[in-house]
């Protein structure tokens, strides 16, 4: 089984059909200052089993953290805009499907923005969920 990179790649197909440029895990990415782009990391949570049985179902959850990198100094509303779009895209109760794989998102939240050289950069935590055979 593959749910590992079923979930990340569910996830990934979903963010790229917004057509918006994406900094993603892993992959050379050169970004032009004067340019916003999207930066996506998935941080999955332990692994848990729904019952005491060794074949109970494996229950994965997880963030994906998008944020919304834009240029210092130029306000914050080009972040919102970017995350909005986003935020919008994953709402609650979506369901992505990779390979027989299905994440259900269950929440999405805004956090703090901040500063990083010549960057303002404001995130997304989008929480997800899937339920998989046992490993």
């Amino acid at each position: 089984m593959t749910v590992f990179v079923d979930i990340s790649a569910a996830l990934e197909a979903h963010l790229q059909t917004l057509g918006l440029p994406v900094a993603w895990e892993n992959r050379e990415y050169t970004p032009d200052t004067e340019t916003a782009f999207l930066r996506a990391t998935v941080i999955p949570a332990d692994t848990e089993p729904t019952g005491v049985s060794d074949d109970a179902s494996d229950d994965h959850i997880g963030i994906y953290s998008v944020e919304a990198i834009t240029k210092y100094d130029t306000g914050k509303g080009e972040a919102l805009d970017l995350l909005d779009q986003v935020a919008t895209h994953f709402k609650r109760g979506t369901v992505l499907t990779q390979n027989g794989v299905k994440v259900r998102i269950s929440k999405v939240s805004r956090t703090v923005g901040f500063r990083d050289t010549v960057y303002h950069i404001v995130g997304l935590t989008i929480e997800y969920r899937s339920f998989t055979q046992a490993q």
